[in-house]
C-alpha cells in the first residue's frame, strides 16, 4: 500500500516473509494485532507506547529507527514502519481504504432495517446491520 502512495523511501522491522492480515486502523494504545497504527511520539515516549501496544504494525518516525531497533529485537510479532511522517501516511491509507468502501453500488442492503415511511435518495448506499428509524417528536 506504502508503493500505492508513491512512497519507496521506507524501512520496517518484523518478522520477513511472515504475512500479517490487518483487519482495521486502531489507535497504538487499543489497536490488536490485526491492526493498523502509528506512533509521532519520539523518545522516550515513543518507546513506551509501541511496547506497550498489540498492533500488527505501526508507522514510526524515522528518528526512531536505532531506538526502536533494539526494542524489536524482544518484540517479533510487530512490523515497524519508518517514515518521515506517519501521521499523514496513516491519514493517506485510510483514505485509501475507505475509498475502496465507498464505492459500493447505490441500494438498501437486505441486511439493513429501514423504517417503511423513509424517504431515501435515489444515489444513497445503505449497508449491512444499519437501521434507519423515523421517530415522531410532535
Amino acid at each position: 500500500m506504502l508503493k500505492e502512495l508513491g512512497i519507496d523511501a521506507y524501512e520496517k522491522l518484523g518478522i520477513e516473509g511472515v504475512p500479517i492480515t490487518l483487519s482495521g486502523v486502531a489507535p497504538i494504545n487499543k489497536a490488536s494485532i490485526h491492526d493498523l497504527s502509528f506512533c509521532s511520539y519520539e523518545g522516550e515516549k515513543a518507546i513506551k507506547s509501541i511496547a506497550s501496544s498489540r498492533a500488527g504494525v505501526i508507522l514510526c518516525k524515522k528518528s526512531m529507527r536505532l531506538e526502536l531497533g533494539r526494542m524489536q529485537k524482544q518484540k517479533q510479532q510487530q512490523c515497524l514502519v519508518f517514515l518521515e511522517n506517519p501521521r499523514l501516511i496513516l491519514m493517506h491509507i485510510i483514505k485509501l481504504i475507505y475509498k475502496e468502501k465507498k464505492s459500493e453500488t447505490p441500494g438498501v442492503s437486505p441486511k439493513a432495517t429501514v423504517s417503511k415511511t423513509a424517504i431515501i435518495g435515489k444515489n444513497c448506499s445503505i449497508g449491512e446491520l444499519v437501521v434507519i428509524v423515523l421517530f415522531n417528536l410532535e
